[in-house]
């Protein structure tokens, strides 16, 4: 009974560290505009199904840290993560997100996620949205 009162208070008290972006907000994440970010998943799906390896590059915040042969690797640049993107995006990270519904990604103050953690994304510097983490 401890355990639940105890669980119940930090989603009763800390309801913004625990939002899942309702009705398709994500202000939590630092996003402004929610179609902004649907319409960004949905543009990813299509770049990644047809291998837009050049594209999709441009959507990467680097550093950006990965697992290739059960080792994390930080790659630092395009060409970096071009050498990479197969490890990068793998089955698992392809499938995560084929599947996302894109109006309905989970948000906290971290940044949105697709899928249960392979590609995270946030607010870029320069006004976009970039790809800051991927979990392959």
């Amino acid at each position: 009974m401890r355990k639940f009162i105890l669980i119940f208070s930090f989603f009763f008290f800390f309801p913004s560290l625990t939002h899942a972006a309702s009705a398709g907000s994500y202000s939590i994440a630092g996003f402004d505009d929610a179609s902004k970010v649907q319409l960004y998943v949905e543009n990813l799906k299509t770049l990644v199904s047809q291998d837009k390896k050049e594209d999709i590059a441009q959507l990467i915040r680097f550093p950006l840290k990965i697992s290739v042969a059960a080792r994390r690797i930080t790659l630092r640049s395009k060409d970096d993560f071009l050498k990479h993107y197969d490890q990068a995006f793998n089955s698992k990270v392809r499938d995560a997100l084929a599947k996302q519904d894109s109006a309905n990604l989970f948000a906290n103050w971290q940044g949105a996620m697709i899928g249960n953690g392979e590609i995270w994304i946030r607010p870029g510097e320069s006004g976009g949205i970039q790809i800051v983490a991927i979990n392959n």
